[in-house]
């Protein structure tokens, strides 16, 4: 048997059996592999079930860690099972690794990118943007307006953001969602008297299913106040 963790196989032509006793991964592959008419198994860490097929598919329901599946055959069969895994695996998802970017004043000669994001003005219609400048051959480091005088000053790197490329054909993507989230001071009141506070604003939203409620995953935050700040934000609502 060949295994495919992080795989859920898709599957039809269930052989019923009964479940092993101390339900691994382990345990589900050696129970596929005690009946000859067992192509495929799968296991799933959530609901520590094990799944026994007649029928080995090469196609994949989705990848995640919860799960490992197996394809099982004679001796003879072993390079055909290691192209099935290979096909598998060529459908995973791309994910890109995180570029681990340098925080200003960190040394970011490795990363050339900075973490900071950028500074705007009080209408948010201009930024001042941080770049990771060269100050000799061992230290680099992000700033904002140029590199200090008497530094190299050669420019390695701009902010973190970068482009995904496109699947290839018959790779599978990882998908979509919405996260949308709402900072709310729910104890303080509206100063004017025909405003509502904002804790009125957000229980309406959460009545009437609005908002951020219509995304895929919502949350409320505690707030706190602004104070006076560097005026770089500006309330929606002056609590």
């Amino acid at each position: 048997c060949m295994d495919l963790p992080g795989v859920r196989l898709k599957g039809d032509k269930h052989l019923e059996t009964e479940g092993p006793d101390d339900k691994t991964p382990e345990s589900c592959r050696e129970l596929c592999e005690q009946h000859a008419q067992c192509k495929q198994s799968i296991f799933s860490q959530g609901n520590q079930g094990c799944y026994l097929f007649r029928e080995a598919v090469a196609e994949a329901q989705e990848f995640s860690p919860s799960f490992n599946s197996t394809f099982c055959g004679g001796l003879e069969d072993k390079a055909e099972l290691k192209a099935m895994l290979d096909k598998v695996y060529k459908t995973m998802p791309y994910v890109p690794p995180i570029r681990d970017c340098a925080w200003a004043g960190d040394d970011c000669s490795k990363s050339k990118c900075c973490a900071n994001v950028p500074v705007p003005n009080w209408l948010f219609t201009q930024f001042r943007w941080y770049s990771c400048y060269k100050k000799d051959q061992w230290f680099a480091s992000c700033q904002l307006d140029g590199a200090p005088a008497g530094w190299d000053g050669e420019v390695l790197g701009h902010m973190g953001t970068r482009e995904v490329p496109k699947a290839d054909p018959g790779q599978l993507t990882q998908g979509t969602s919405l996260f949308c989230f709402c900072v709310v001071m729910w104890k303080n009141p509206p100063k004017q008297a025909f405003w509502d506070s904002e804790a009125d604003v957000a229980n309406n939203i959460r009545s009437t299913k609005r908002s951020i409620m219509a995304c895929d995953e919502h949350a409320f935050f505690e707030g706190s106040a602004l104070g006076w700040g560097d005026a770089s934000s500006i309330n929606n609502i002056d609590s």
